[in-house]
């Protein structure tokens, strides 16, 4: 393989590991967001309160009724749809938050229609073209970089992200590849399963989740080369959002720079289910 084309192969995975959320986690630390609600006084009111003499009472003080403190409000539910089916995501700019190695930063999610069932989803310089069909939803091109330097993935077939109806126990197949210069060839392998349901809250609201979990061995190849990536994900799939609202990521393998033993893992989460205009 030519230096030009081997290169062209590390950076392709390197696009492919960026887009599962695992390079570039860097940022301020977690204890930035964490705060305490503190209660002040007026130093004028305290003042004056202490100037202030008391009168003497006229007659026998009348105990004060203290009103009974007032309900919590209950978060707003997202349920999911009837029959194990799930909602395509409201078009718009999603933020998830994305630990690790100590560090975290926030990585935005950029969702547009592209007519009838299709869907474009974009984190940095990565765009798939998806689908949602009554079957579940599909991946068919990814796009790393923009033009004219851009490099499409072709899949063929589809990359099978979410098997409907969704129902504990599934579980499905993942066989894929493209090749997406001459002689260079992705694929990916591996599967998918259903392990149950739970409600989670998120940016304050409620939303049933079901919890699903990949292994998918990626593989480049090309010219007698070859590099492969372990992914398993476990997350959290809002189907009434049409979003994962918290994945754990963890990758293992060879790093595509250096070609010695990498593993990294990388937590998300979503921010708010209400997305900003795009």
């Amino acid at each position: 393989m030519s230096l030009t084309a081997h290169q062209r192969l590390v950076f392709f995975v390197a696009f492919v590991i960026l887009a599962t959320g695992v390079v570039g986690v860097v940022g301020r630390n977690l204890d930035d967001d964490e705060s305490s609600a503190l209660t002040f006084q007026s130093p004028t009111a305290s003042a004056a309160a202490t100037a202030a003499p008391t009168p003497a009472p006229t007659s026998a003080p009348t105990a004060a009724r203290t009103p009974p403190p007032a309900a919590a409000p209950t978060p707003a539910v997202v349920t999911a749809p009837p029959g194990g089916t799930a909602n395509m995501p409201t078009p718009g700019v999603y933020t998830y938050k994305e630990t690790g190695d100590g560090r975290f930063t926030q990585s935005p999610l950029r969702i547009t229609n592209t007519g009838g069932s299709g869907q474009k989803e974009g984190q940095g310089d990565v765009v798939s073209d998806v689908s949602w069909r009554p079957d579940g939803k599909y991946t068919h091109r990814v796009t790393f970089g923009t033009p004219p330097n851009s490099l499409e993935c072709n899949l063929e077939p589809d990359f099978l992200d979410i098997k409907l109806p969704l129902q504990s126990g599934a579980v499905w197949t993942i066989q894929t590849s493209c090749e997406f210069s001459p002689g260079v060839f992705l694929r990916f392998s591996g599967t998918s399963s259903v392990l149950g349901s739970e409600r989670v809250t998120i940016g304050g609201k409620q939303v049933d989740t079901t919890r699903i979990k990949s292994d998918v061995t990626f593989r480049a190849e090309g010219d007698g080369e070859s590099i492969e990536q372990r992914i398993v994900s476990d997350g959290l799939f809002a189907p009434g959002a049409g979003l994962y609202v918290r994945a754990t990521t963890e990758i293992s393998g060879n790093d595509p720079f250096t070609g010695e033993p990498s593993n990294s893992k990388t937590v998300e989460e979503l921010v708010s289910l209400t997305p900003q205009s795009v």
